[in-house]
C-alpha cells in the first residue's frame, strides 16, 4: 500500500527510534542516510535521509532503510519520532501560513491516522494560532535567515514546523510535518512522505481547500481532486488502509496470538508488535487487554503470561461456540466433546 506521487518536490526524511529501557538494536549502515543524536530521545538514535531526494525517486532508499532496520529488529517506541521536511521553496509567505491551516482544518481527521502517543504531544502539539500574523510572529517569518542552523532558532515543536521558511535562500526553504509516529514499514514511511507532500503541493497549485466541511469524506475528496490533478495514484487508498491499521480492535484471537507469542516468558510491547506483526499501540492495547482479563501480569515494561491450561481450554471452547453455534463441552480429560450434528457441521 505504497501511493505514488508524479513530483520531484524535494523531501527530507527524519526517522527516530528509541528503545526506553532495553538494549537498542541499531541498523546497518545504508546509503543516503546519515546517523544523528538526538537530544529527545534517551536510548536511540536519528536516522536523516542525506541529501533530500525528489519524493518519486525515494522509494528505493526509504526501502533499504527500513530492511535494514527490520532485519536488525530495530526498537520501536513511543519516545520515537517520524518527521518529514517538505520543499517549499516556490511558496510566499501567505501560501506558507496556509499548508499550517489546511493541516490544522483536518487535524482531527489526521490524528486518526495516528497512534495516541502522538496526537497532541509534546513534540508535535496541536497549532493554536493559525492567522497569517499569528504564525509570521510565532516562527519569524519577517527575519531572514542566513543558514537553515539561524532559521532552526524559531522552530516549535508543533504538529507543522515553519521555521525553515525564514530561510533567504529560497532553495534552503522547507515545512517541517513532525506528527509521524516512530516506524520501520515501508508503506507507513512512503505513505505518510506522501501525504504531507500532498498537502504542500494542494496550497501550491492552488486547489481549492476553504470549505467549511473538515470531516474524513471532505478529506478524503481533497485528495481525489489533487490525484486527478497530478496523475497521481494511491493517496487515497493508503489513508483509509491506514486508519483501519492504526485503529484496529483487539480482539480474542489477539489476545490469544500474543500469549502463544510470549512463550511463558515476559516479554515486552517490542516483541509482541514485531511477532503478531501490528504497531506498538495495538500491540500495548492487546497486552493491557490480557492483563484486564487475567490472562497476563505486568512489571514495569515487561509482561508475563499467567493463564492456566484451563483457562484457554475455555476460551477455545467459547470460539468454537460462536463460530459454529454449536454445544461443545470440557469431557474433563483435557478433550471436547460434541454431539454427531456438531461434528457434520464442523466439517462442512
Amino acid at each position: 500500500m505504497i501511493p505514488s506521487l508524479r513530483t520531484n518536490r524535494l523531501v527530507g526524511v527524519e526517522l527516530e527510534y528509541d528503545a526506553s529501557g532495553t538494549r537498542y538494536r541499531e541498523p546497518a549502515r545504508v546509503e543516503g542516510w546519515t546517523v544523528l543524536s538526538d537530544g529527545s530521545l534517551r536510548n536511540g538514535r536519528e536516522y536523516v535521509m542525506d541529501p533530500p531526494r525528489p519524493v518519486r525517486d525515494s522509494l528505493r532508499y526509504v526501502t533499504a532503510f527500513c530492511s535494514a532496520a527490520t532485519e536488525a529488529r530495530t526498537n520501536v517506541g513511543v519516545r520515537g519520532g517520524f518527521h518529514v521536511h517538505v520543499q517549499s521553496h516556490d511558496l510566499d509567505i501567505e501560501q506558507t501560513c496556509d499548508v499550517a491551516r489546511l493541516y490544522s482544518k483536518y487535524q482531527n481527521v489526521i490524528d486518526r491516522l495516528l497512534p495516541v502517543s502522538r496526537r497532541n504531544c509534546r513534540w508535535a502539539a496541536r497549532m493554536a494560532r493559525t492567522t497569517t500574523p499569528e504564525l509570521v510572529s510565532m516562527f519569524n517569518l519577517n527575519t531572514p535567515a542566513s543558514s537553515r542552523g539561524e532559521a532552526k532558532s524559531s522552530r516549535k515543536y508543533t504538529t507543522v514546523n515553519l521555521a525553515m521558511c525564514r530561510c533567504r535562500n529560497p532553495d534552503h526553504r522547507s515545512i517541517e510535518f513532525r506528527q509521524g509516529a516512530s516506524t520501520k514499514r515501508i508503506a507507513n514511511v512512503m505513505g505518510w512522505t506522501a501525504l504531507v507532500t500532498a498537502l504542500v503541493e494542494t496550497v501550491a497549485m492552488g486547489l481549492p481547500w476553504r470549505s467549511r466541511a473538515d470531516s474524513a469524506a471532505a478529506f478524503e475528496n481533497l485528495l481525489k481532486k489533487y490525484e486527478r490533478e497530478t496523475g497521481s495514484e494511491g493517496l487515497v487508498d493508503w489513508v483509509n488502509w491506514r486508519r483501519e491499521w492504526i485503529n484496529q480492535p483487539v480482539t480474542r484471537d489477539l489476545v490469544s496470538k500474543a500469549i502463544t507469542c510470549m512463550r511463558g516468558l515476559p516479554r515486552g510491547v517490542f516483541h509482541v508488535s514485531r511477532e503478531l506483526d501490528v504497531n506498538v499501540g495495538l500491540a500495548k492495547r492487546i497486552c493491557n487487554k490480557a492483563v484486564e482479563d487475567g490472562k497476563m501480569t505486568r512489571n514495569g515494561n515487561y509482561y508475563t503470561p499467567s493463564a492456566s491450561c484451563g483457562d484457554w481450554l475455555h476460551h477455545d471452547l467459547q470460539e468454537l461456540r460462536e463460530a459454529f453455534g454449536v454445544d461443545v463441552e470440557d469431557d474433563g480429560r483435557g478433550g471436547v466433546t460434541a454431539t454427531a450434528s456438531t461434528l457434520r457441521r464442523i466439517s462442512i
